[in-house]
């Protein structure tokens, strides 16, 4: 009977190091999680090298990577196939979560790369309203209008035309990233225009002392002549 009693205390102290073991091992992990953030991840194509505008993508110089979720979105190229026999539209770095607005076919690329005498310029917004709600996209044209308030006379304001017909590169939204061209939801802050060098300086200038709006220009739309608007009434 004694020997009985000691075999079943061993027993129960068997299954009682167990249970002691398994909740210090939880709580090893729980702690683990605690002390190193998890981040969530996904598959991306992740550039290794740099790559010039207009130059075809090599595989080699791509690999598939776990990068941090927050890093992708619909724009992110998360398979090798989907580059192959494709161009860089600019300049793509080293160490780039690859996004699909920047590649296209040879056509695409030359669509939209700059012309001889061009420019490329950025044009940021400080509010959507001025960038036609942010739904202007790559290969619209723009008119760039102007309007000055006179300090010295609040009450005195004129706008007016100041260029016609630039041509849109691409539209690029407040976290830094291009958006698709079939992308009507999402809103554009940035615009990446071409434009002759003089034309880049007269926009630069103009965001010094007053304010400058962007109207999309129509299809197959026609200039027309400059206008110059004060307090209403047309000069």
């Amino acid at each position: 009977m004694i020997g009985g009693d000691i075999i079943f205390n061993k027993f129960k102290l068997i299954i009682l190091s167990l249970i002691i073991t398994v909740i210090v091992f939880i709580s090893l992990i729980a702690v683990e999680k605690t002390l190193v953030k998890y981040t969530p991840t996904a598959k991306a194509v992740y550039c290794i090298k740099d790559i010039k505008r207009k130059e075809q993508l090599n595989l080699n110089n791509f690999i598939l990577k776990d990068v941090p979720i927050t890093s992708v979105d619909i724009n992110t190229v998360k398979s090798m196939d989907e580059i192959k026999g494709l161009y860089a539209k600019e300049n793509i770095y080293a160490n780039e979560v690859l996004n699909k607005n920047r590649i296209g076919s040879q056509s695409d690329v030359e669509s939209y790369t700059l012309n001889k005498g061009e420019r490329e310029m950025a044009i940021t917004f400080e509010n959507l309203a001025d960038c036609v709600g942010g739904t202007i996209r790559k290969d619209d044209k723009i008119d760039i209008i102007f309007t000055l308030i006179n300090n010295n006379n609040p009450l005195l304001c004129t706008t007016q035309t100041k260029l016609q017909g630039i041509r849109v590169l691409g539209a690029v939204d407040s976290t830094g990233k291009y958006i698709d061209p079939f992308d009507k939801n999402t809103p554009a802050v940035t615009l990446i225009i071409a434009t002759k060098p003089e034309e880049c300086h007269i926009i630069e200038n103009l965001q010094r002392y007053g304010k400058i709006k962007a109207l999309k220009v129509p299809d197959k739309d026609k200039a027309y002549p400059n206008i110059i608007i004060q307090n209403g009434i047309i000069k």
